[in-house]
């Protein structure tokens, strides 16, 4: 060897000093990508569950709320009221629409249109505007609107 060899090499301890920072450095660099992928798996997976269980929740109270609505429907479809020809044999019908309103707090009005044209509105208690609009009194159980055709 000659001198010059040896001016340009490091000492022994410097070197595997080296080797050992640079290996730390390395596998660092590896975990923190390791750590980072298993976060993301982990995050995505949670987010998965919290959205499915939200959204049965969602239906759940979907179907809550609203399958008294459609059953309340489909009875008034078949009620006599639905096939009350004019307004004389409406009123005579109107137990089943104060009944649903009181039972179903979802339920604001409950409409029925007929074939020749006419309307008939049933509303909760509780609205004012229509109140207001009819002048009915305060101690009114039900609002009832019928429209002519």
């Amino acid at each position: 060897m000659t001198s010059q060899d040896t001016r340009n090499r490091l000492p022994l301890d410097l070197t595997i000093a080296g080797l050992i920072i640079a290996l730390v450095i390395v596998l660092g660099v590896v975990l923190s990508w390791l750590n980072y992928r298993k976060a993301s798996a982990i995050i995505l997976s949670s987010a998965d569950t919290i959205a499915a269980q939200i959204m049965q929740e969602m239906t759940l109270d979907f179907k809550a709320t609203y399958r008294p609505v459609a059953n309340t429907l489909d009875l008034l479809a078949r009620s006599p009221l639905a096939r009350a020809e004019n307004l004389a044999q409406r009123p005579k019908n109107l137990p089943m629409p104060m009944t649903a309103l009181h039972d179903v707090p979802s339920l604001a009005a409950i409409q029925l249109g007929y074939g020749d044209g006419d309307y008939f509105i049933t509303r909760a208690p509780g609205c004012a505007h229509p109140r207001q609009r009819l002048a009915a009194p305060d101690d009114a159980v039900i609002v009832v609107d019928n429209i002519d055709a």
